[in-house]
């Protein structure tokens, strides 16, 4: 029995020691640098009809974001989508693998999706909840004209009300978390767009994150131009269990 118990013990200690991610900062070659705007070093590339600027904005744990400006000075109106633009990792390993950005719209699908599902449970627990609380109302009722101790039930719907308010609070903190998410996608990651003559478009674009890759070039492809910027990679990882 000991040794299943510190075996138990052991599988717990191991399961509970999560190590913190990495965190990545991309940057230009020096001497591609055009331009530094709050803390973030821009890169650009162009000719008479477009132009392209593109810097590093985050990282999280799966993905990097990229800010990126795109200028049309043609006299034709252009389409710009992000799924068009790519990147290429540099891997220590020789490798080159190639992703494409991350679909905005497949996204905000996504999280409109999770959003009806967490308001179609939230909606169940209420239901569930209230059931519940008549049907401890009726025991209590029974128990009470029966001359038994109803204590018990009592002590059972406060928990079970505890419980449900804790429930309760999850949903509501994914309810904000979720259109928090949305948010982001519709009003600060560049969508499929059309650049009309003598104007700019500007916003982020979502690509995965390759941890061990050393360099990432980002490809953009304006009409009949390609545009490539290569940034080096640099993966920070905190120090495990430092107190604040």
């Amino acid at each position: 029995m000991r040794k299943l118990f510190y075996a138990v013990f052991a599988l717990g200690l191991l399961l509970s020691c999560a190590s913190p991610y990495t965190i990545s900062r991309l940057t230009p070659d020096e001497s591609d640098i055009a331009f530094w705007d709050q803390g973030r070093a821009f890169t650009s590339q162009g000719d008479e009809a477009y132009t392209v600027k593109i810097a590093f904005e985050e990282s999280t744990q799966d993905h990097i974001i990229m800010n990126f400006e795109v200028y049309n000075f043609s006299d034709e109106s252009i389409m710009i989508d992000p799924l068009d633009f790519s990147v290429q990792y540099e891997m220590d390993n020789g490798g080159r693998p190639v992703q494409r950005a991350v679909d905005p719209e497949s996204t905000i699908l996504d999280l409109e999706m999770a959003i009806s599902r967490n308001w179609a449970q939230e909606r169940n627990a209420q239901t569930s909840n209230a059931i519940l609380a008549f049907s401890e109302v009726a025991a209590s009722a029974t128990a009470l004209a029966s001359g038994v101790d109803a204590t018990p039930i009592y002590e059972s719907s406060i928990d079970r009300q505890i419980n449900h308010e804790g429930s309760m609070q999850n949903h509501a903190n994914r309810h904000y978390n979720l259109h928090d998410q949305r948010a982001y996608y519709r009003e600060a990651v560049l969508r499929k767009t059309s650049i009309f003559p003598g104007n700019f478009l500007a916003g982020k674009v979502v690509f995965p994150r390759i941890e061990a890759s050393d360099a990432m070039v980002f490809r953009v492809p304006v009409e009949q131009r390609l545009f490539e910027f290569r940034f080096f990679h640099f993966a920070h990882r905190p120090i495990a269990n430092v107190a604040q």
